[in-house]
């Protein structure tokens, strides 16, 4: 019975209307009360989707000339906060982080001894993690999860498929022959979300999945879909969402979107990137997020991490064993996988306490984590403290009104 309720929970969306390679698409947020489809019929647009109950709307233009007019025209419109154009996003990883599959199954406790180090870097301990607390729920916007991976699933409470409007199986992570940055490596992010969430799983064992496809299989993605995930996992109650994918170009709409968040009190862990330059990439570098950068096991910069004065948290990034997509175990590297080790922590921390409100996330993790800047004195105060789950949750226990 337990799991027929979560398969009734899992939605596969469709979009609206059909999106042809002709349109332009245009991202706007509405003032409440405002009717998306009276303002697709007021500017000559087509309504392709709507986040429901909250405020935001994707609309197609026919030419990116009639598309430019109207975002135009709607740019003084009182019934509309803002319109963006709609921006690709991908994963910070390409296949030079991707490592082999190991042939084991990817159960909690296999992985645990696999990445003893790695969780001891950070100060894990399975005492505080399996301590009592309250239910927190914890989003994860990725490529989804594998159908192979069933004690991820019996972890998962919703799920959707803001990806794959055919595909009526579910948000699963699977080899599609999708090669949507045209280098002719299809797949390229397969097993992606799976990772994710089983870092998530080893960190936050009692917390509450929330599983969205908003990735293809090659990693690519747009601001709409990350808008979409981010609605769906507001609505499910998600108090942390984890997003391990970004853009080195600054996508405005998100911006407000992580206001959005903030106002319903919902915290955007996000990755800063593996360009290995100065500049986290968006939604990371949105001061509403936390931003994650990536360390080697000595607590020094990953090479491939970026680095930031935005940075919050640092977490280990290399040679991270996961669940994978085919059921096993896989290692990846990359900021994607340091990212979701902080997201997880504060979800775990969250399950013993009620008041924290999001802009003190950033002042606890930089209270509470180590400081790494004697080992990477190049990048000093642009890494972010070491994560150190222990004085994260001290931090936050004692800050208790």
């Amino acid at each position: 019975m337990k799991s027929a309720i979560k398969l009734a929970l899992c939605l596969v969306t469709a979009v609206l209307a059909p999106l042809t390679l002709a349109q332009t698409r245009l991202i706007s947020r509405l003032a409440p009360g405002v009717d998306p489809y009276a303002i697709a019929t007021k500017y000559q647009l087509t309504l392709l989707d709507r986040t429901g109950s909250a405020p935001f709307a994707l609309y197609g233009a026919p030419t990116n000339a009639a598309g430019a007019a109207a975002r135009q025209a709607m740019s003084t419109d009182a019934q509309i906060l803002w319109t963006e154009a709609d921006e690709s996003v991908s994963f910070p990883e390409d296949n030079g982080g991707k490592g082999g599959a190991i042939p084991v199954v990817g159960d909690r406790n296999t992985l645990y001894a696999k990445n003893a180090n790695a969780l001891q870097q950070i100060g894990f301990s399975t005492t505080l993690a399996n301590s009592p607390g309250r239910r927190v729920y914890i989003g994860i916007l990725d490529t989804g999860l594998s159908s192979k991976q069933s004690y991820l699933w019996n972890r998962t409470y919703y799920c959707a498929n803001f990806v794959d409007a055919n595909l009526m199986k579910g948000p699963y992570d699977m080899a599609l022959k999708t090669d949507s940055n045209h280098n002719g490596i299809p797949d390229e992010a397969v097993g992606h979300g799976t990772m994710v969430a089983g870092i998530i799983d080893q960190i936050a064992p009692q917390a509450r999945l929330v599983v969205v496809r908003v990735a293809d299989s090659d990693g690519r993605s747009t601001a709409w879909k990350l808008i979409r995930g981010i609605a769906y996992s507001v609505n499910c109650g998600c108090e942390v969402i984890n997003i391990s994918l970004g853009s080195t170009t600054a996508i405005t709409a998100l911006t407000d979107v992580m206001d959005w968040c903030d106002e319903k009190n919902v915290l955007v862990v996000a990755a800063i990137g593996n360009n290995a330059h100065e500049g986290a990439c968006f939604p990371a570098r949105i001061s509403k997020s936390i931003c994650v950068s990536g360390l080697n096991p000595d607590n020094t910069k990953a090479p491939f991490s970026n680095w930031d004065g935005t940075a919050d948290a640092s977490g280990p990034a290399t040679g991270i064993i996961s669940a994978s997509s085919d059921g096993m175990c896989a290692v990846w590297s990359g900021t994607s996988f340091s990212t979701p080790m902080v997201a997880a922590a504060i979800a775990d921390c969250l399950r013993r306490t009620t008041h924290i409100r999001n802009r003190l996330w950033s002042d606890f993790l930089k209270k509470s984590g180590s400081s790494i800047d004697t080992a990477n004195p190049l990048y000093k105060s642009k890494l972010g403290n070491l994560l150190n789950i222990p004085s994260l949750n001290a931090a936050v226990l004692n800050s208790a009104p």
